[in-house]
């Protein structure tokens, strides 16, 4: 639905008749109104009802006419799903907003505050956010793939559980909200781990820089957990079989391209390359554009590609290669594992002390099973199996304690 449009009068009349009426500007109304092609600059619009309002344009049309806010102010203002897409927003203060699932997809945020500010859902995809404030916001299940982050201050932000990148569902119903196409969706979908990674690296070092350091373990922590779940034999191929796969140009990848909204015509056009077997992208590339043209090559090309390059089909998972790929990254899925449960990545040693104690308890009780364990002073009592466990656990061992049957020096030689 078009929504409404105003013009920098019309705002500012409504602003007038709300100040004469109220005394104040505070909770006026224009939310839902399309302020894409206004002049709000020095524009003061604290607390104002600015739900839905479009300051922007779309994603894929940035040249279209955006709203001018330099040095406007937006403090304790409702601006829930606004549109600032491609918008500048440099300088401004958004102190006590309320910008829930708002888009700022791409926009400049360098030295923009938003302090205090409610950012749950908000999409930073492709903004520039350099020396931004984000102090004491709410940050839960915000997007900041593909975000350029440079000096910003995170001091006391409420992130929440885990990225909304994390989970896919959740993240597809996340960028159906945000109007993000499906051919566009399913490229940021298939990186979405990587980014969440990304993410956390970054926002380790920036909790680093400003001595967060409780913050900086939680990132580390995460960071390292999204890093296991590349290592799953469902997501490895993913991340790290690029060497392995090859380019699928057959009828039945070539249909599945409907998925992510390539056109008819342009499916027809990609069947003149069926069963090409490029082993370079930029030979698959060239062939992408001889088929369909150079604009058209443009505009979908790499979408193409990125969807051919890694089919869910089609690659011989029973080559030696695949399975010593698919071991590999098991082993180190296994080993990220241990490193979670034993100690939390070295972020949680409370959970070395618990892993220890158990360690210890469960040996204990198995030497009492194996009842290979003989006393050279009197008969093996639990405290006896007990001392025995924990000398073995720290390696120190007692002289008057020995296993005399294999099954008990096996248990002996695993514990150490």
């Amino acid at each position: 639905m078009e929504l409404k449009k105003l013009t920098r009068h019309q705002v500012i009349r409504k602003v007038k008749k709300r100040i004469r009426e109220f005394g104040s500007p505070a909770g006026l109304n224009l939310s839902k109104y399309d302020l894409s092609n206004v002049d709000l600059s020095n524009m003061n619009t604290d607390e104002l009802n600015l739900r839905g309002v479009i300051f922007g344009t779309d994603w894929y049309t940035p040249h279209k006419l955006k709203a001018c806010l330099k040095g406007a102010r937006f403090e304790k203002t409702d601006l829930q799903e606004a549109n600032f897409i491609h918008v500048d927003l440099s300088g401004i203060s958004f102190f006590a907003s309320n910008l829930e699932y708002a888009k700022l997809g791409v926009a400049n945020c360098t030295n923009t505050s938003f302090k205090r500010a409610n950012l749950k859902g908000v999409n930073f995809y492709g903004t520039r956010l350099d020396n931004t404030d984000f102090t004491e916001c709410i940050l839960e299940d915000s997007d900041f793939h593909s975000a350029y982050i440079g000096n910003v201050n995170f001091s006391h932000v409420k992130i929440g559980k885990e990225l909304v990148f994390e989970n896919e569902s959740k993240y597809y119903k996340y960028l159906e909200k945000h109007n993000v196409e499906k051919r566009d969706s399913h490229r940021i979908l298939f990186s979405r781990l990587n980014v969440a990674r990304r993410t956390y690296i970054i926002l380790k070092n920036i909790f680093l820089s400003n001595g967060q350091y409780e913050e900086a373990s939680w990132a580390y922590f995460k960071e390292k957990m999204v890093e296991r779940k590349t290592f799953s034999i469902i997501n490895a191929h993913k991340y790290y079989a690029k060497h392995l796969l090859k380019y699928n140009v057959t009828e039945d990848s070539l249909n599945k391209l409907h998925s992510i909204e390539i056109p008819n015509e342009i499916i027809k056009k990609l069947k003149s390359i069926l069963n090409k077997k490029p082993k370079k992208e930029k030979e698959f590339l060239q062939d992408i554009e001889k088929a369909i043209g150079q604009k058209e090559a443009k505009k979908y090309g790499f979408d193409i590609l990125f969807y051919l390059k890694y089919p869910r089909k089609g690659y011989k998972i029973f080559s030696i290669k695949w399975q010593l790929f698919f071991i590999q990254y098991f082993v180190k899925w296994i080993f990220s594992l241990f490193a979670e449960l034993s100690c939390g990545y070295g972020e949680k040693p409370l959970r070395s002390i618990f892993v220890a104690f158990f360690t210890i308890i469960l040996f204990t009780v198995l030497y009492i099973i194996s009842g290979g364990i003989a006393s050279t002073q009197s008969v093996m009592t639990y405290l006896d199996y007990f001392n025995y466990s924990l000398g073995a656990f720290t390696t120190i061992g007692f002289s008057n304690f020995q296993a005399n049957t294999p099954l008990a020096q096996t248990l002996t030689s695993l514990k150490l």
